[in-house]
């Protein structure tokens, strides 16, 4: 399945979904899920490529402005302790589930898009789901989804 299939269809509202810090040995793992706007008009979404090469204060910047903008977004946290317990995959997965949960409550979307190849579906709402790996460059909504877990996890580790 192509991101091109997938965002052909202007009726439907996709999803983007990742994590952060699913590699690192301290603190937790957040997960991120957001909608965009079926059109996006303003010139400051074409900023955003590569949330890893963006400065703290650009990725900051951004990640407020995608909250402000977007149709709807979620995060989901796994604490350290999770991780220890069940495992980081089981973790990554729990942590992605809070934030489809949380994104879910404050507006409906159609289907999930997860970049990386160990997502297993999400039964309670029986979403056509769509893991694609190296999507990041592919796919908007992955891109931007990545600002905020990313921005949540630095505030976290700064507090340990």
């Amino acid at each position: 399945m192509t991101t091109e299939y997938i965002h052909s269809d202007t009726t439907l509202f996709v999803a983007g979904v990742d994590e952060v810090a699913r590699g690192t040995f301290i603190g937790p793992v957040v997960a991120a899920c957001v909608v965009l706007p079926r059109v996006i008009t303003d010139d400051k979404f074409k900023q955003i490529k590569d949330s890893k090469k963006l400065s703290e204060k650009k990725r900051t910047e951004l990640a407020l402005f995608i909250k402000e903008n977007a149709i709807t977004y979620g995060i989901g946290t796994a604490s350290v302790e999770e991780i220890d317990s069940i495992n980081i995959l089981h973790a990554t997965m729990k942590a992605m589930h809070r934030a489809i949960d949380e994104a879910y409550k404050k507006h409906s979307f159609d289907k999930l898009l997860i970049d990386g190849q160990y997502f297993k579906g999400y039964t309670p709402l029986e979403w056509m789901n769509y893991s694609i790996t190296n999507v990041s460059r592919k796919a908007t909504c992955i891109i931007y989804r990545l600002l905020l877990p990313r921005l949540l996890r630095k505030i976290t580790i700064r507090r340990l």
